[in-house]
């Protein structure tokens, strides 16, 4: 299972990841629960675009929900003229109207087939990719 922000503005996007202390280290975050490593907090997402937030080996969860056990909160900057801040948490949102960590939130789900090859073996790989769009009608 895989969380991404995607960007269906016209400009890019910053996002900023403020994840539950548990996960953070310095400025990096564990960004999977099966050892893949560590990601940055900060994130420029170019229009049209995704940017993956999560990684988890198990796909019976909400998406909402596993945003919620990750994240405290949220906030999106598009770089156009206003410059208006979108922020997440899991009990307000601001400057936009759905909250990602919302049980009646919007996520765009796609499963994706992947190849990973190794050495010697192809390696077809699933992916359940959740995807919470920011679009330009809806702050």
């Amino acid at each position: 299972m895989q969380l991404l922000i995607e960007n269906k503005t016209d400009n890019k996007i910053a996002v900023k990841l403020f994840p539950k202390s548990e996960y953070l280290h310095n400025d990096l975050y564990d960004f999977s629960d099966f050892g893949s490593g560590y990601n940055g907090t900060e994130h420029n997402i170019e229009s049209n675009r995704n940017e993956s937030l999560y990684y988890s080996e198990n796909t019976d969860q909400k998406p909402f929900s596993l945003a919620a056990k990750i994240f405290d909160s949220i906030h999106i900057t598009p770089f156009n003229k206003d410059k208006k801040v979108m922020k997440f948490s899991i009990d307000t949102v601001i400057g936009y109207s759905e909250n990602l960590f919302d049980s009646i939130s919007s996520w765009n789900y796609e499963i994706k087939d992947y190849d990973e090859p190794d050495n010697f073996n192809q390696n077809p790989v699933e992916s359940h990719d959740y995807s919470f769009i920011i679009s330009i009608d809806k702050y």
